[in-house]
């Protein structure tokens, strides 16, 4: 059964890192103030952050429902799709930025300004769509 307590702490901090993001990402007065270098470390750590809380959650809800094991964290969202707690289009967006993450965290390729910058622009909205629907999953139970 779903941990309704954790979810919704994990969910609150999901939020405040999409906020987080959607505020400094792009921002030309971050690298200004702290330094290009620094400014991308800080935003690589937000993404980083925010990322680790959908993919917690999603193994959180897999294994409490009973969804079946996944090859990789980042299958979870499959699995929610598949069970129909998520839509597909945002469980594949989760999954590419969960290896995103990967790159981040174990640098297994340099991470460049242009695509952390990509990242940045495109990385909010599938997670506000899975806050949203992980809420729905909440308030069914």
């Amino acid at each position: 059964m779903v941990a309704p307590e954790r979810i919704v702490l994990l969910t609150q901090h999901l939020r405040r890192y999409v906020a987080n993001l959607k505020r400094v990402r792009g921002s030309p007065a971050l690298a200004s103030l702290i330094g290009p270098e620094d400014a991308q470390a800080l935003l690589e750590r937000h993404l980083e952050r925010a990322i680790e809380c959908a993919l917690d959650i999603a193994a959180h809800v897999v294994v409490s429902e009973a969804l079946g094991p996944a090859n990789t964290r980042a299958d979870n969202f499959l699995r929610m799709a598949r069970a129909g707690l998520i839509d597909m289009e945002t469980a594949e967006r989760l999954r590419l930025l969960a290896h995103y993450r990967n790159i981040i965290v174990h640098m297994y390729a340099e991470v460049t300004e242009t695509k952390l910058y990509e990242q940045l622009q495109a990385a909010p909205e599938p997670l506000e769509r899975f806050s949203a629907s992980v809420m729905k999953l909440l308030d069914q139970k």
